[in-house]
């Protein structure tokens, strides 16, 4: 694993530089997690051009946030924090709206996810111990459920 900590002053280009830093460590990232405490949706856009510059973006998975925080920093405005991990993590992604009843939103992701791992990689044990990220809508009140439907189905660290 592999990150990157900075302010962000042109969105575009501070994008380029963070996609050539992160080339520079992992050649091909399995998962890249993008949090960033830059709030409006074009700057967050431009960011994210600047990555596809130099980086396939399709594992790229992230939120905003109130500050982002590693050993060296914390920032409070216009910083990002990039993570990306190598090849030997096994990756699959999912989303869902939340509509209905939450548990069952938890379930559904589970299973979506459980199929696109046995898909890209055959040979998974999908009885082994899972890490998840889960990126919630801040003003919902249902995180509990989800996270409850999803261990129903996975089981997590």
């Amino acid at each position: 694993m592999h990150y990157i900590h900075k302010e962000v002053n042109e969105p575009f280009k501070d994008g380029m530089e963070l996609a050539r830093e992160l080339k520079n460590k992992i050649k091909n990232p399995s998962l890249m997690i993008l949090l960033t405490s830059i709030t409006k949706k074009d700057d967050i856009e431009e960011l994210i051009n600047g990555l596809k510059t130099h980086v396939d973006v399709n594992n790229l998975i992230g939120c905003t946030t109130a500050g982002e925080f590693s050993k060296e920093r914390c920032t409070m405005q216009n910083g990002v924090l990039l993570m990306a991990f190598d090849e030997t993590c096994k990756v699959a992604i999912g989303h869902k709206k939340v509509e209905g009843n939450p548990t069952n939103v938890g379930i559904s992701l589970a299973e979506d996810i459980k199929e696109k791992l046995k898909a890209k990689y055959p040979k998974i044990n999908i009885d082994e111990k899972f890490l998840g990220f889960v990126f919630h809508d801040w003003n919902a009140d249902n995180e509990n459920d989800i996270i409850n439907g999803l261990a129903e189905r996975l089981s997590f660290i």
